[in-house]
């Protein structure tokens, strides 16, 4: 039988935790080895998160399921394909049972054929969102808790005039960068001065 498989990996720190693309990639090949699953295509989200379905691949797989090019996906887990409750049971209701396609997950049983095992799977949907947001909290408690202790509390872009000490755990400012900044400010403080004076110029004039 022909499928098609779905990874996804977000901004997070799924490479680290063990499930990343080639951990994703490998155990879903063996999967489909053992149980006589042929791939013919990859839909593969490399970090989008899985909070929404904003992901380009994921829209890719909906539209060849309404199109019926799909009769079967894989994937590795159901957090993968959604980590937001409502999402994954609309992704396995609306769009993958309306279309007739199977889904399958490796280290999930996903199954509609009785209204237990419907039960059990919607109950998979929420705790991959509890896990979700149980993660954020811990980041943001981490994060609040290094602020405290006078570090930078990671997470983001660094700001322009500054790196990052990862001995010290703090922020150490660049002088170069930080003379540009203000060189900037001062130029643009400079034009919106001269613009504001040319409007008023002109208002004056009318």
């Amino acid at each position: 039988m022909e499928c098609v498989a779905y990874m996804r990996v977000s901004t997070e720190k799924q490479a680290v935790e063990g499930n990343g693309l080639d951990s994703q990639k490998r155990d879903i090949e063996n999967y489909c080895r053992k149980n006589e699953l042929v791939i013919t295509d990859w839909y593969i989200d490399d970090g989008y998160t899985g909070t929404n379905m904003d992901r380009p691949e994921l829209q890719r797989l909906v539209n060849d399921c309404s199109r019926k090019r799909v009769s079967c996906v894989v994937a590795f887990k159901l957090d993968r394909l959604s980590r937001n409750m409502i999402d994954g049971i609309y992704l396995i209701e609306k769009v993958f049972q309306k279309y007739n396609v199977v889904f399958k997950c490796v280290h999930d049983s996903v199954n509609y054929d009785s209204p237990m095992e419907q039960a059990y799977t919607q109950m998979m949907a929420v705790f991959a969102q509890l896990d979700k947001n149980t993660m954020m909290l811990r980041m943001r408690g981490g994060m609040l808790e290094r602020i405290k202790q006078g570090y930078w509390m990671g997470g983001g872009n660094l700001p322009y005039c500054y790196s990052y000490s990862k001995e010290q755990g703090i922020l150490i400012p660049i002088p170069e960068r930080a003379e540009q900044a203000k060189k900037g400010e001062k130029n643009v403080k400079k034009a919106c001065k001269s613009s504001c004076g040319m409007v008023l110029y002109v208002s004056a004039k009318r």
